[in-house]
């Protein structure tokens, strides 16, 4: 069922009750209707469901990637908490996402002679993070193993968000 928004005049409210189309419309004009001054967007519950689905299998083909590279990916928010850490992580480190998800990184990946220095890095300066460097890894079982990581910072509304690293 379509539906139209109107603002009722004088009152700031929105309406969101069922109307038909303005008799001068065609079914081709369901998706952009002007009324009132207010130009407004509608979709059927048919293209809301096709839109649902189609980010949906964008997710899970993603996913499939994230989770089938051969090289770690671990992605930061701006105060250094794990968001996203796929398999090859989980393997080499020996934490699983679930263990990490939240927490911040410098903690589980970071050996303690480093963690201070990445700390103050992800907190104060995430946007002037280095694209590239090597540093070691401590996993869960006490190995240390020598990482060479890739980054790149994501920024939202002009700030640093998310920091995404590569390691291999």
């Amino acid at each position: 069922a379509l539906r139209t928004v109107t603002r009722r005049a004088g009152r700031g409210a929105l309406d969101a009750s069922p109307r038909r189309l303005p008799a001068n419309k065609t079914r081709g004009d369901r998706n952009a209707c002007r009324q009132n001054g207010l130009t407004l967007k509608m979709e059927t519950s048919t293209e809301h469901k096709q839109t649902e689905e189609a980010l949906k299998q964008e997710r899970d083909f993603n996913d499939a990637i994230i989770n089938t590279v051969g090289a770690m990916i671990v992605v930061l928010d701006r105060e250094g908490g794990i968001v996203r850490f796929n398999h090859t992580c989980e393997q080499v480190t020996g934490y699983s996402f679930e263990e990490v998800i939240g927490l911040p990184a410098f903690q589980y990946i970071y050996p303690p002679e480093q963690r201070d220095f990445f700390q103050r890095l992800i907190h104060e300066h995430l946007s002037d993070f280095p694209g590239a460097y090597e540093s070691d890894l401590i996993a869960r079982d006490g190995t240390r193993r020598s990482i060479l990581w890739s980054n790149t910072v994501i920024e939202s509304q002009g700030e640093a968000a998310y920091l995404i690293a590569t390691g291999i």
